[in-house]
């Protein structure tokens, strides 16, 4: 999913001759703390609410040009360059230029979320496992192998390390509920299969309340 495919139907922008005080206006209506600041179709910067608590209401955001911060990213840029900004410097939008820098909009950070979760599978069927291991153990291709042994097949594989240990975390997913059988390949191979999501789960919810109903039953 690319850039230009996410901007937002509104248009949200400012332009030089906008005072402070109208200014701070929008960002209250719109609930955002960033508005990109144009003149005529040029994208020049955006300009932060917390630049501008201390100007005089009356002034004009041509005044006031040194404080703006130029991130933005391009309409042929890839969604997660956005998501990459918005982590980095807290933004509530991200403005979207083109090749001429010129403003085609913005992209709303609720926007990137639903983005994320869908890239990530958040919404498709299947369950979820979770390794842990060394950074030099991490192999796809393994992971295929395996998951494929056992009549099922990856549908998204992400991993981040711990930044505090050479642990990485690898997440999973695949198209079916079941994964018992998954789960003891991937410990015959000495994974540690720190979590799991899916029917085996659900089974031993079961048969845990099945254990607790009898001993009430029994006392």
């Amino acid at each position: 999913m690319f850039c230009d495919q996410l901007i937002s139907s509104e248009n949200k922008f400012v332009s030089l001759n906008h005072t402070v005080e109208n200014t701070l206006q929008l960002m209250e209506d719109y609930h955002i703390q960033q508005f990109p600041v144009v003149d005529g179709v040029s994208f020049l910067g955006m300009i932060s609410e917390d630049d501008l608590l201390d100007v005089p209401s009356d002034k004009l955001i041509v005044e006031v040009v040194n404080k703006l911060i130029g991130f933005s990213v391009k309409t042929t840029d890839f969604f997660q360059v956005a998501v990459k900004l918005v982590y980095l410097y807290n933004l509530d939008i991200v403005p979207v230029v083109n090749q001429k820098n010129e403003l085609e909009g913005v992209i709303l950070k609720e926007n990137l979320f639903i983005s994320l979760a869908q890239m990530s599978g958040a919404g498709e069927n299947g369950a979820i496992i979770v390794l842990e291991m060394e950074q030099a153990d991490f192999n796809p291709p393994l992971f295929n192998r395996l998951v494929e042994s056992n009549d099922a097949y990856i549908t998204h594989l992400n991993s981040w390390p711990d930044l505090g240990t050479n642990i990485l975390q690898v997440v999973i997913q695949i198209n079916k509920q079941e994964v018992s059988d998954i789960i003891a390949t991937f410990q015959r191979y000495s994974f540690t299969v720190r979590y799991f999501e899916g029917e085996e789960l659900y089974r031993n919810e079961l048969q845990s309340n099945l254990n607790h109903l009898m001993h009430y039953i029994n006392m």
